[in-house]
């Protein structure tokens, strides 16, 4: 007997805990039920996003989240269908994509962007067959806390300190709303020119104050700053996730403004950020790097980052049909 398939829309409240499970046994960033409702509710107002879940015999096995994140040159859309292993081969991903598709259509993308585990060959294939292209790899690199020799490092503050740089986080700042709003556009100035830019964009002040300043996980001293007279000028962060294996925790984006580029500030960064998590009791730590990013991409391996099988990010160019 066939199994019995159900594609509808996604209901947060009831379908946060069973995507969420999917989403941490199917991909590589672990999450909780509460994050992932989190991260439905601060999704930037006025951006298309359309949420599906499939079923087979009333069990959700397939979720695919199909809009786009924050304008951007391209005017890129994102679709990503993730079915559990388990339920492959029985038509459910293509009915997933199917339905995404037909909601971005109506959006006259220009581009579509989709992401595969590297190790995933069937959802390589996947994207494939459908036109999509990759066009860069995201490594997952690993660093080992307990084997970190912080002492090996100390260089890494000596010139930018010399040069009137200070290394801090957001814990020892007043984040009243002006500090939060330079806070926010040297963000932007630092986010400038990292590969993937064109594609991904970044949201407005509202969306980035509320996912950022206002959210429930948010660990201020996981947020490290480089200054410059008052200014800031570069950006680390790291978390540690509730869904996450005891002592594993994550980086985030790590970046400066363009001024200040090739000082040694992300270096920098990087290994104040480290100290705190060895400091948190951390026992690893786990980094993306774009393949097309070979400065951030050489600073991790200086400090000891093993490289593995990540993902793949693939692109599909359409012509505009007016």
């Amino acid at each position: 007997m066939a199994d019995q398939m159900t594609i509808r829309e996604y209901d947060v409240q009831n379908d946060a805990a069973p995507v969420a499970s999917l989403l941490t046994n199917n991909t590589l960033e672990p999450i909780t039920a509460e994050q992932h409702a989190e991260d439905v509710a601060h999704y930037p107002k006025g951006q298309p996003i359309k949420r599906y879940v499939g079923l087979l015999d009333g069990q959700i096995v397939g979720y695919v989240r199909a809009g786009q994140y924050a304008p951007n040159p391209k005017h890129s859309f994102g679709i990503q269908p993730i079915v559990a292993k388990e339920a492959r081969d029985r038509g459910l991903g293509s009915a997933l994509y199917d339905k995404a598709l037909e909601y971005l259509q109506t959006f006259a993308p220009l581009v579509m962007l989709s992401i595969a585990d590297e190790s995933d060959g069937a959802g390589i294939r996947f994207a494939e067959k459908r036109g999509f292209k990759p066009i860069a790899n995201l490594f997952n690199s690993y660093l080992d806390l307990t084997k970190f020799d912080a002492a090996g490092h100390t260089d890494a503050f000596r010139l930018p300190t010399s040069q009137g740089y200070e290394f801090t986080s957001l814990a020892n700042m007043t984040l009243d709303e002006p500090t939060r709003k330079k806070f926010y556009h040297q963000f932007l100035k630092a986010f400038s020119g990292t590969p993937g830019e064109e594609y991904f964009g970044l949201e407005e002040w509202e969306d980035f104050n509320k996912v950022v300043f206002e959210s429930k996980s948010l660990d201020a001293a996981g947020y490290g700053v480089a200054l410059y007279k008052g200014e800031f000028v570069g950006f680390s962060d790291v978390i540690k996730t509730e869904a996450a294996k005891e002592g594993d925790m994550f980086t985030g984006f790590t970046g400066v403004v363009p001024e200040h580029r090739r000082k040694g500030l992300a270096y920098a960064m990087k290994v104040k950020m480290i100290e705190y998590c060895i400091e948190l009791g951390g026992r690893q730590l786990k980094t993306e790097n774009d393949s097309r990013n070979a400065p951030m991409l050489k600073i991790n391996r200086k400090l000891g980052f093993i490289e593995h099988p990540g993902e793949v990010i693939f692109v599909k160019d359409l012509e505009r049909v007016d």
